[in-house]
């Protein structure tokens, strides 16, 4: 995620998204779509990425959001969780192992979505 969805070397987030595309491109997670830089609108909204002139599969639909710092994922995460009521899991990767960073107001379910999804990036 980032603040728009063009590549500047000025804005680490979008450069950090391009080389995620890449790897993406080039099979390192699996068969997933990988793309990116996108801004919030034009990852979830396929209107915003059509107005914008994105074309590509992940435009308007994306199914799993990175965000650029914990601050980012923190706030998108609660924002998530509350504006919607729905389920969610926090896990930082790229250490040795997952970091679980469940809030403690989560629910037991949230929680155990934690270490699923923990588990599923060791």
């Amino acid at each position: 995620m980032s603040a728009t969805e063009a590549v500047s070397e000025g804005l680490p987030s979008t450069v950090d998204a391009r080389t995620i595309a890449e790897m993406g491109a080039r099979g390192e997670f699996g068969e997933a779509d990988v793309f990116g830089p996108f801004a919030l609108d034009n990852a979830l909204c396929p209107e915003a990425a059509k107005a914008k002139g994105i074309s590509n599969p992940v435009a308007g639909a994306a199914n799993c959001l990175i965000a650029p710092s914990i601050e980012v994922g923190n706030f998108l995460g609660k924002a998530a969780k509350y504006f919607n009521r729905s389920a969610c899991a926090h896990v930082v990767v790229g250490a040795r192992v997952p970091i679980l960073i469940p809030s403690r107001v989560e629910s037991i379910e949230d929680k155990l979505n934690s270490i699923a999804l923990g588990v599923l990036n060791v």
